[in-house]
Formats: C-alpha cells, structure tokens, sequence
C-alpha cells in the first residue's frame, strides 16, 4: 500500500466538516501502513487488527480498486475523527465486516458508505457502533433520571448516497449487530434504488431524536426480508420507512419497536380503583422530558410487487395426520421454520402506518411467501424450502400492536390511507388476511386497532385472529376495533375470530365495527364481534355505548350472517369431530342498520344487544340462536322469522307491515 496515496486521501476526506486537525491524521494514517492492512493481488483488502484509518474501495489495493473484508480479529475505530467514515464505497467492489467498526463520543461519523453508481455489495457479520458516554441523571432530586437520551448528532451505520442507482445486495447477516446512540442519526439508510434484495437477520438499535432504524428512500428492484430485530426510541423516532416500490415481497418476521418515551414499562396512569388521597398527580409521576412522542413503527408509501407479509404460524392447530405426514405438502408444515413478525408502537404514532403521499397510487400486490429452511442442520438457514402464492396483499399472521401507554396518547395499531389532499390512494389487491394481532391500547384517549382511512381499496377483510381497541376512560374517549372511513372501500368482512372494542370505564363509546363509507355490503360472523362497557371500579352513570356493527351511515343496504362453522378437525382432542370443536359465535352490543335495504340473520350462537333497523326494507331471521336485546323497526316492510330461538326483548314495529312467522320458539 502506498502511504502517501493513503494520507493524501485521508487529508481529502477531512476537508470538510467538524475534523482532526491535518497532522493529527496522517499521524494516525500511518498505523494501517504498519501492518493492520493487508493488499492482497488476487482478492479483498484484509484489516486483519485495529486501525484508526479510513479506507476507500478505489485506492484500497495500492492506489487501485479492490474488495475490502474486515476480518475477525480487524477492527476500524474512528474514535476522535469527526466528519468521517470508515468505508467508502466509490468503485465497483465489494465490503465483508466480520469484525468491528465503532467510533465513541465522535460526532458525524459513518461506519460504511456508498457512492451512487456502483456494482457492490455489503455483507455485514460483525459489530457496528457508534456510541457516547453518557448516562442520563437525576438533575432536579426527585429520584427519576433527567435529560435527553443522546447528546451526539449525526452517526450513521449504512449510509447509501441520494439520487442514483447501486447494484448488488446488502446483507445484514446471521448474529450481527449496529448499535447507534446519537440524535438525527440512523441504523441503515439507503437513499438510492437499489438493484438487489435487502436482508436483514442482525440487529439495529437506535437511540436518540430522530432516530432512524431502516429507510429505504428509493424503489428496490427485488425482496426486502426483515427478520432481526429492529428498535428505535427518542422524540419522533421511527424504526422502518419504505418510501419507494418494491419489485418483490416486503416480509417481517421479527421486532420492530418504535417509542419516544424513557420506557415502556412505566405509566403516569393509574386505574381509578386504585386512586386516593396520598396518590400523586398526574403531572408528577412522569416528567415532561420522559414523554417525548413517536413518529411511527413500520411506514410504507411505496407499492410492493409481492405485497407484504408479517410472518408467523399458518394454522394453530395441527392435526394428528399432518404431525405424521414427513412430506412437506400444505402450507402450514412449514411452520417450524417461520417465525413470527411483531411491530410494535408505544406512543400515538401508528404501528403499521401505509399511505399514500399526493398524486401517488400505493398497490400492494397479492403476496408471494418464499420459506426459508431455518432450522436446517448443515447450517444453510437460507435454503429455500418452498414459495407460496396467496390471494390478498396484506397477511397478518404475527402482532401489530400500539400503546399510548401514558395519560393523553391514542394509539392506532395499523392504519391505511390516502393522501390528505385526495389525489393519492391505496389499493390492497385481494384485500387483508389477519390471522393473528391487531391491537390498539390507549389511557384517557382514543384507541383504533384497524383504520381505513379515505382513498382505500380494500376489497375483503378476511379475520381469523383478534382486531381489538381498548382505551382506559374517565371521560368519553373512544375504542374503535375497525373503523372504516368516508371514502374508504371494503366490500365484506369474513370473521371467524374476534372483532372487540371496550372501554374500561362506563362513559366510553366502544364500537367494534363502523362504516362511514357506505361500501361495506356483507359480513359473516363465526366468531365474536363485541362492544364492550367494563368496570373501572367506578361507580358510574353509564352514559357510554356499546355497539358490535355501526353501519347508520349506510344507504345502501347490508347484509350481516351469524352461523356455527362446520367442524372439520378434533380440535379437543376427544375423538370426535362434533360442534365442540368450533366457536359458538356471538354478537355482543348493538347492531344499527342505515336506511337502505338490511337483512340480518343469526343462524346459530346469540346476539346481546338492542337492533335499529332504518328506514329501509327490514330481513330478520332467528333460527337455533339466543337472542337478548330490543329491536326497532323504522321502516314500512319487515320479514321477520324465528324458529327455535331463545328471546328476551321486545319488539318495536313502528308502523312496519309484512311477515312474521314465530316457529317452536
């Protein structure tokens, strides 16, 4: 290696930005020359030990280009040396860290950086950190820890260049890790298309404002794999941005936690009941400095070629036969080598957040799943097993999840929407599979688990896991389990888990689904869609509500179906595949019904609530159910049916006409 190449270089990249003065370089310049480097004439550039000298793909070898691998024992420490970065990219040549590169208390630093236009590609299997010494303290005595959480700015692990193209894939291995302490700073950020998968199966932790996780700012012309975990935390932190398309399949199957708070174990709520003279007010449990806010867990605005799938089991149940069946056939088989995908948000920004911006059309395509043989013993955990084509755009099968955590802070689990000004939507092509997680919990303010905001095309909602809102209330705070808005689109709901708003607090409105969109036209029940009022210990005046399905705003008329699944598996394992083995469904809270034209029809399990049909043309049928509740009729026609139900309620006719039949009940 050439030393005056080398030190001429290092002086070039310090001329600009908070630095080490020019001597100060060359001296430690020198250190790599000394025996740290290896130029090897048939393959990479090998740091084999500790240096403190930048490098660049373009003169690495002796002034010429070459591939660059950290090994082991190598380790690159900007430590001191502001404004710099320990390897850049700018030729087309490749980067392998199986060992280390840190720099502590260094401001503007940048582990591995790369200029647009290049063929590369990034393999990182070591460590990455960029850390301070500094610990929050008690400033003020009153034995909670003040302060910010970082005070460096600006240090960034994987930083890809604007405004271009780069070739090749970046690989964040099996056991790596990229740690950042530091304001305005970021894990991995890729500001050019890339042509190439991201795979990520190391960690990244980000701490400070503005933290940054993962941002993927242009399109990818391939698949993005998230399955290490991700977590961010500092005002307007945000853990995942997909802000371009992706050509292939977006798939988590790990953590992915975004917060702006000091913790997420520490609440300033405190349930009434548990509430008395000596309890200390609100503004007094948590400082100020503790509750800085969110930006958001995972945001895409991008369209996605294979949709996205947040990963877990396919089946809970496993029959006999299938734990005896040694070939791989059924989807759900492979279940041993997925693992589940959780996102996670504490604070009022959204856990899954997909909109689109002005003027932009956001599609996800149906999902393609590629399973990966995780568990394989020759260790070759990427050896694909089998590909998977589903109909819908969106799978849930792991948890997506908000909490307010503290006093004042909604939280919505996933929300979906277009641009505020209207020119932008989103398209969801064969709708959303949930079969595990959406959950949105919030204290004195409002909860939504799933919102579908205006500009969307859902299609079907297809539900065989749990959508639930919960808020904790004093007041009137509202939990909304779905929420379909004007101008949204989703055309039915077929439930076969459960749909469930509550309020913990009698003068909370909890609603599990509502349509203000005039579009939903059918849902099936086969689980549970409830509403729910429950103590808070309070005595209280219950002035709230609880309503199962709002659909008042209709005017076109739905159609809603309760009835019993047909067994098909011995799930209790009593040798016998009979209607135990399958959810009674129920319908807990009111139903209202639009002015339209409504048919409602349980035909198995009960429904506790009162039921307002419109002004519309009124189907009611009863049939082997429970049925407690009062029901209003607004309009003129009615056909009302029952046969072998239990009823305690009256009915209320108005002045409706038509025909009633009552059989055996």
């Amino acid at each position: 290696m050439n030393i005056f190449s080398l030190n001429n270089n290092l002086l070039r990249m310090h001329a600009s930005g908070p630095q080490a003065s020019a001597p100060e370089v060359v001296a430690r310049g020198l250190i790599i020359v000394l025996g740290m480097a290896t130029a090897l004439p048939a393959g990479a550039v090998e740091i084999e030990e500790s240096t403190v000298a930048p490098v660049e793909t373009s003169t690495a070898n002796d002034g010429q280009p070459d591939d660059i691998t950290i090994t082991e024992d190598g380790e690159i420490d900007l430590s001191d040396l502001p404004g710099t970065t320990a390897i850049t990219v700018d030729s087309d040549n490749t980067i392998t860290n199986d060992g280390e590169i840190l720099a502590e208390d260094t401001d503007y630093v940048t582990a591995i950086a790369v200029r647009t236009g290049t063929t590369t590609g990034i393999t990182h299997t070591g460590s990455i950190e960029l850390s301070e010494d500094y610990d929050r303290e008690d400033e003020d005595d009153d034995d909670d820890v003040d302060g910010p959480l970082a005070i460096g700015t600006n240090r960034v692990g994987i930083d890809v260049e604007n405004g271009g193209t780069i070739t090749g894939n970046i690989l964040l291995d099996h056991g790596s890790t990229l740690y950042i302490e530091g304001n305005d700073s970021a894990g991995v950020r890729i500001g050019s298309a890339l042509d190439g998968d991201y795979t990520q199966q190391g960690t990244i932790s980000v701490i400070g404002d503005n933290a940054l996780g993962l941002s993927l700012e242009d399109d990818v012309a391939s698949d993005v794999l998230i399955s290490g975990a991700i977590t961010v935390q500092g005002e307007n932190a945000s853990a995942v941005t997909i802000d371009g398309d992706v050509s292939g399949n977006v798939t988590i199957e790990s953590s992915i936690s975004s917060t702006g708070f000091t913790s997420t174990s520490s609440s300033n709520y405190i349930a009434p009941v548990y509430i008395d003279d000596d309890t200390e007010a609100v503004e007094d449990r948590r400082d100020a400095d503790d509750l800085y806010d969110n930006a958001n867990g995972v945001r895409i605005t991008g369209s996605l070629g294979q949709g996205l799938l947040i990963n877990g089991a396919v089946d809970d149940f496993t029959s006999e036969e299938d734990e005896d069946d040694e070939t791989k056939d059924t989807i759900d088989d492979f279940d041993e080598n997925r693992t589940a995908g959780r996102i996670y948000s504490y604070g009022s920004a959204p856990a899954l957040a997909i909109e689109a911006i002005a003027g932009e059309n956001v599609v996800f395509s149906s999902v393609v799943e590629t399973v990966r043989d995780t568990t394989d013993d020759d260790d070759d955990v990427d050896e694909v097993l089998a590909t998977f084509s589903f109909d819908q755009g969106l799978i849930n099968r792991g948890t997506i999840y908000a909490s307010g955590v503290n006093i004042g802070f909604d939280a919505t689990a996933l929300s979906i929407s277009g641009s505020e000004d209207g020119t932008g939507t989103v398209t969801i092509d064969g709708g959303i599979l949930n079969s595990s997680t959406i959950q949105g919990i919030a204290y004195e303010a409002s909860a939504v688990g799933l919102l579908l905001g205006n500009g969307t095309a859902i299609g079907t909602l297809e539900n065989s896991g749990s959508i639930a809102a919960t808020t904790y209330t004093l007041t009137d705070d509202t939990a909304k389990a779905l929420f379909i808005s004007n101008g949204s689109t989703l055309e039915a709901i077929l439930n076969s888990g459960s749909i469930t708003a509550s309020s913990n607090g009698y003068g909370g409105a909890a609603t599990a689904i509502t349509d203000e969109s005039d579009t939903l036209r059918y849902i099936t029940n086969t689980g549970a869609i409830s509403g729910l009022l429950i103590s808070d210990g309070r005595e209280d005046s219950e002035t709230g509500s609880s309503i199962a399905i709002d659909l008042s705003a209709q005017t076109a008329g739905a159609t809603i179906i309760q009835y019993q699944e047909t067994p098909t598996e011995d799930v209790n394992g009593d040798d016998e595949i009979d209607e135990d083995d399958v959810t009674e469904p129920t319908i807990y809270g009111d139903v209202r019904f639009g002015t339209g034209d409504d048919i409602l029809q349980i035909l198995d399990g009960g429904l506790a609530g009162d039921i307002y049909f419109g002004a519309g043309a009124a189907t009611f049928d009863l049939s082997d159910a429970e049925f407690l509740g009062d029901t209003y009729f607004e309009g003129d026609t009615l056909s009302l049916y029952i046969e072998e139900s239990e009823i305690e309620g009256d009915f209320d006719f108005g002045s409706a006409s038509g025909t009633i039949d009552f059989l055996s009940s």
